[in-house]
């Protein structure tokens, strides 16, 4: 609520934040958005304007951090109007090596800049730097698990065995297609409507979302290599939001410019690749349903012969099962008989004094939703602490 400017107003929602949301209204909606709205309602799934609801289920607009058109930022919501307090001081291409530890607390950090190394000291470090950096610059400073530091030449300060595991992620798999001549569509505003559901047989609430993508990639999502190339494609995909399956992230070396090593291991789990079955053939059906009729020129991927075979569609999901940048947990927050937890309940990285994690890295689970306003409330409390 702290962080909304949301014009629902009402106990879930804040009206005064720097964060604006707006749902756009259905005359807004681009042709393709109300065709997938109207498919869904056909199915049966309820009709829901306001997703922000605890117990909202069903189809409806998403709620966005936009205001006129724009994608509002937390740079825009919160840096720009406090750039000139005399405590703040905003560095732009400063790499971060490692964190500086002393006598068993953090000191600084190491950073590079402008080819030069530098060290930057301070009284709290906290790291915000997101859940696939943060874990890669503790396990650059010797905090983690001796077998991710020792092939690299780093030497153990602490050793907590949860750094970079726990990686999860929503991930999907969708329907692709080529639309027909002519069709509008709008490459700023990829998905407008959303649907949210729990899976048959699911104990999870609305463990379950499904979009059009009104702007696919074909060259975005592994193993496509079939799907014809070229022109304007869209998708109906769905996404597994509260996921069994756990990934790992490593480092490639001991240098700060080499991204770290991701082992996503999606749909390893077999409730999610049932899961996720049952969600590409709801994508088949409404792709194929009289609202999208209109639309639909050709399907380029999956096949019917995949779709109809639970074989053939798992290797399918397994090949192309890729990421919705909603990484999470690789710095888990835990209570102290947790081995594998990294930070404490207010973000306080176990064993060490004086160093923080504030970013969706410590989140122990995922939420059955995108991640972004999650990650703000984070900050949020990290700067209230």
């Amino acid at each position: 609520r702290r962080l909304e400017n949301d014009p629902e107003k009402g106990d879930f929602h804040g009206t005064t934040g720097p964060i604006p949301v707006e749902r756009p209204d259905p005359e807004q909606w681009q042709p393709i958005q109300s065709a997938f709205h109207q498919a869904c309602l056909s199915l049966g799934y309820a009709d829901v304007w306001d997703h922000n609801l605890p117990d909202a289920t069903g189809v409806g607009p998403w709620p966005r951090n936009r205001e006129q058109g724009n994608r509002f930022s937390t740079n825009m919501g919160y840096l720009l109007p406090i750039r000139g307090r005399l405590n703040l001081s905003i560095r732009h291409g400063v790499l971060v090596r490692r964190v500086l530890v002393e006598d068993g607390q953090a000191v600084g950090v190491e950073v590079e800049s402008g080819g030069e190394v530098q060290e930057v000291r301070g009284k709290r470090i906290t790291l915000s730097a997101g859940a696939l950096i943060s874990p890669a610059i503790l396990l650059r400073s010797g905090i983690g698990p001796q077998d991710k530091l020792s092939p690299h030449g780093i030497t153990q300060v602490l050793d907590l065995p949860g750094v970079g595991e726990n990686l999860i992620d929503h991930f999907g798999v969708g329907v692709q297609a080529r639309p027909k001549p002519g069709i509008e569509h709008d490459a700023d505003v990829v998905t407008e409507i959303g649907l949210r559901y729990t899976a048959a047989g699911s104990d999870k609430f609305n463990d379950m979302q499904l979009a059009v993508s009104t702007v696919f990639d074909e060259d975005q999502v592994r193993g496509l290599t079939d799907a014809p190339r070229g022109g304007h494609t869209f998708g109906v995909g769905a996404i597994v939001q509260r996921t069994n399956s756990r990934g790992r992230l490593t480092l490639q070396s001991a240098e700060a410019s080499d991204q770290p090593h991701l082992d996503m291991q999606y749909a390893t789990d077999a409730e999610d690749l049932r899961r996720l079955i049952d969600g590409a053939r709801i994508c088949w059906g409404i792709i194929h349903s009289p609202e999208f009729e209109p639309f639909v020129d050709t399907i380029l991927a999956p096949s019917a012969e995949v779709i109809e075979s639970d074989e053939a569609l798992a290797d399918y999901i397994r090949a192309t099962a890729s990421t919705t940048w909603h990484v999470v947990g690789t710095c888990k927050m835990g209570t102290d008989d947790d081995a594998a937890a990294v930070v404490d309940q207010r973000g306080k990285v176990r064993g060490l004094e004086r160093l923080y994690v504030a970013d969706a890295s410590i989140m122990p689970e995922i939420v059955s939703c995108n991640t972004n306003f999650t990650s703000i409330m984070i900050g949020e409390r990290g700067g209230e602490w």
